[in-house]
C-alpha cells in the first residue's frame, strides 16, 4: 500500500509541476495551449506508470516488458509530435493536421501493442511448457536414479558374473530412458506408462532372483525383460 502511495504521490506532483511550468512559460491560453498541456500530463502518466513495472521482478514477463516499451515509445512520439506542431501551428487556427498525426501515431500504438500482446503470450505459452517439460525431465531422472539403487540394492547378496552383466544392460536401458527429449517424454505419456510397467516387472524378477539362493528361471526371464525393454526403448526414440 506505501509503494501505491508513493507512486500515486509523485504522479501527482509530477502533472502538477508540469500544468505550473506551462501557465508559467505560456500567458496565452489558447486551444493548443490546452491540448499541449492534457497530451503532456497523459504522456508522463504513462511512463510513470510503467516504472513499477519494469522495477517488478514478478510483472516483469516478455508480454509486459515489450507492451511497457511500446506504451513509453507511444508516449516520447506523442509528446515530440504535439510540442513539434505547436511551434508551427496558430493557436486558435485550423489544428486538423495536429489531430491526424495524433490519432495515427495512437492507431499505430494500438496495433504495436495487439501485435506484441499476442505475440509475447504465444511467447510465454512456449516458454511454460518447455519448463514443464524440463521438470517432467527431471522428475523422470530422479525416478530413474531411484531404480537404480533399489536394484542395485536387491542384488546386493548376488557375487555372480549374472548380477554385473545386469546391471550393466539395465543401466544401458535406463540411460536410454533418461536421454529421451523432454518433449517427447511430456507427451509420450503411453510410453511413459509401458515403460513404468515393465521397470515394475524386472524389479519383481530381481528380487525373486536374488532370493532363496537365486533363482534361474527369474533371473534368466529378468535378462529377457531388460534386453526388451531397451529395444522398445530404441523403437519408440525413434519413432515418438
Amino acid at each position: 500500500m506505501n509503494k501505491r502511495l508513493v507512486s500515486a504521490s509523485v504522479a501527482l506532483c509530477v502533472i502538477a509541476c508540469t500544468i505550473v511550468i506551462f501557465c508559467l512559460v505560456f500567458d496565452e491560453r489558447t486551444k493548443l495551449f490546452y491540448i499541449n498541456v492534457v497530451t503532456t500530463c497523459v504522456c508522463e502518466a504513462i511512463l510513470l506508470a510503467n516504472i513499477p513495472l519494469l522495477s517488478s521482478a514478478r510483472l516483469l514477463t516478455f508480454k509486459n516488458a515489450a507492451t511497457s516499451y511500446v506504451l513509453d515509445a507511444y508516449a516520447v512520439a506523442m509528446f515530440l509530435w504535439t510540442a513539434g506542431c505547436s511551434l508551427f501551428l496558430p493557436g486558435d487556427g485550423d489544428l486538423t493536421v495536429l489531430y491526424v498525426g495524433m490519432l495515427v501515431l495512437t492507431a499505430c500504438c494500438a496495433v504495436a501493442a495487439g501485435v506484441t500482446a499476442v505475440g509475447g503470450g504465444v511467447v510465454e505459452d512456449g516458454q511454460a511448457r518447455l519448463d514443464a517439460a524440463v521438470e517432467f525431465k527431471r522428475g523422470c531422472a530422479a525416478s530413474l536414479a531411484g531404480y537404480r539403487l533399489e536394484a542395485e540394492a536387491l542384488l546386493a547378496a548376488d557375487a555372480s558374473e549374472w548380477k554385473e552383466t545386469t546391471l550393466r544392460s539395465l543401466a544401458a536401458a535406463l540411460d536410454k530412458v533418461e536421454a529421451m527429449p523432454s518433449a517427447k517424454l511430456e507427451r509420450g505419456g503411453a510410453f511413459v506408462a509401458e515403460v513404468c510397467r515393465r521397470l515394475d516387472d524386472i524389479k519383481a524378477l530381481l528380487a525373486s532372483a536374488a532370493s532363496g539362493g537365486g533363482n534361474e528361471a527369474a533371473k534368466a526371464e529378468a535378462t529377457r525383460e531388460i534386453s526388451l525393454l531397451d529395444n522398445y526403448v530404441t523403437t519408440v526414440k525413434a519413432t515418438l
